[in-house]
């Protein structure tokens, strides 16, 4: 009796469904504004709305068809219950879409993809939404419950105490960066040279358009003044002159140039699996083929990407020659420098078109931005590497094919 009901129990299981290819539809983000900037007016849940309705048009899908929605954003404080759920409806999604908001720190916005391309591979949604947000110039100021202290009150920036912080040492980011420049004898010259190049790079990506149709402007109203952001801004205020004199607030290496851009923006990505892509005769734009999470010491993360990546390309049976291009968050210089080094990349592959450092890092778009980029920029055919180091010592990568 006891192995008839095994065998019936066996057999409902086997007929579970198979595993299906997950593709990028189309993809849409912001201009990304420098800290209280040009964006400064908009929430993060309004910049999510902006990208979101974007992408699902860009994608020709009618907004109904969408199943899902995930979208990353760290610092939440403030924004009200659900973040990702407002963003979606300030999208215009129909409010029978269910909707959840990832917080992997800096890589909330790759996560939320990738959980959206697992519930798409097993077949448990056809088309969803997936991306990050982050408005760090409305980040507001806490204060501890209960009685008022002798001597005053302190308030903590839930910018800097959640987001920029080592919950463990008491870190700063800026610290651990600067640890591990001085444990792999990273120079303040090589970091340095290295924030110059990125700024370069996205200049000249400018220049040539190959933003062209990824950034979607937005009407801003500040006051009774109502303005369009069409640009990134961070990258206008480039000074090559006083940029290596830029102070070193964590030690001898580690300077603010060379490091990340607090900023404001969204990004996402309609998602489909074959079953969506023929049911709504959708033209996918490129393929998802692996992704992997890794972890070490907490105030290591900035090594965190080359665990990643390393275990993502056992997972997809390739080796690092078959990468035509590769995205490493700009957290910091040294995070980019390191994780080449480990894993004996050529720099010339790697954000060809700049980063974090000179357009700015909005915590939980980021992820998003630079996986979106790699398929708006990959030739068909090509495959190409995002990760991010997260603090905690985490740090998400993904693997795509531009179709």
């Amino acid at each position: 009796m006891r192995n008839s009901r095994l065998a019936v129990f066996s057999r409902q299981f086997s007929t579970t469904r198979s595993i299906e290819e997950v593709f990028i539809v189309s993809h849409a983000r912001t201009p990304l504004g420098s800290f209280q900037g040009q964006l400064q007016p908009v929430t993060a849940t309004q910049l999510g709305s902006h990208a979101i309705d974007n992408a699902v048009k860009k994608a020709g899908v009618e907004k109904i068809s969408i199943e899902e929605v995930y979208m990353g954003c760290v610092l939440q404080s403030a924004l009200g219950q659900a973040p990702a759920r407002q963003a979606a409806l300030g999208a215009g999604l129909p409010k029978s879409v269910p909707c959840t908001t990832v917080n992997k720190v800096c890589a909330s916005g790759l996560k939320a993809m990738t959980l959206a391309a697992a519930q798409l591979a097993v077949g448990h949604r056809s088309v969803m939404v997936a991306g990050g947000m982050e408005s760090i110039s409305n980040t507001p100021f806490t204060l501890a419950r209960g009685l008022t202290p002798y001597g005053g009150i302190q308030m903590k920036d839930s910018c800097q105490h959640d987001g920029l912080t080592d919950a463990y040492s008491g870190w700063h980011m800026g610290k651990c960066a600067e640890n591990t420049a001085v444990k792999l004898a990273i120079s303040k010259t090589d970091q340095d040279d290295y924030g110059i190049l990125s700024y370069r790079r996205t200049e000249e990506a400018i220049a040539k358009g190959v933003l062209d149709g990824e950034i979607f402007p937005i009407q801003v109203k500040k006051g009774k003044k109502i303005f369009s952001v069409e640009k990134d801004e961070e990258v206008q205020r480039f000074d090559n002159h006083s940029f290596r004199n830029t102070p070193c607030p964590w030690g001898d290496t580690v300077g603010v140039g060379s490091c990340s851009k607090l900023a404001d923006g969204a990004s996402a990505a309609v998602l489909a699996n074959n079953t969506g892509i023929k049911m709504h005769n959708l033209q996918p734009i490129a393929r998802i083929v692996a992704y992997s999470d890794a972890a070490l010491e907490p105030i290591d993360w900035p090594m965190a990407p080359s665990l990643g990546i390393k275990d993502l390309l056992k997972r997809a049976g390739l080796t690092k020659n078959d990468i035509a291009q590769w995205e490493i968050n700009e957290a910091f210089a040294v995070v980019v420098l390191a994780n080449a080094r480990e894993l004996d990349i050529d720099i010339n592959s790697i954000n060809i078109h700049g980063g974090a450092i000179s357009v700015g890092h909005p915590f939980g778009m980021s992820g998003a931005r630079i996986t979106n980029h790699l398929v708006h920029t990959l030739k068909k055919g090509q495959y190409g590497v995002a990760s991010l180091c997260n603090g905690g010592g985490g740090a998400g990568s993904i693997l795509v094919q531009k179709l």
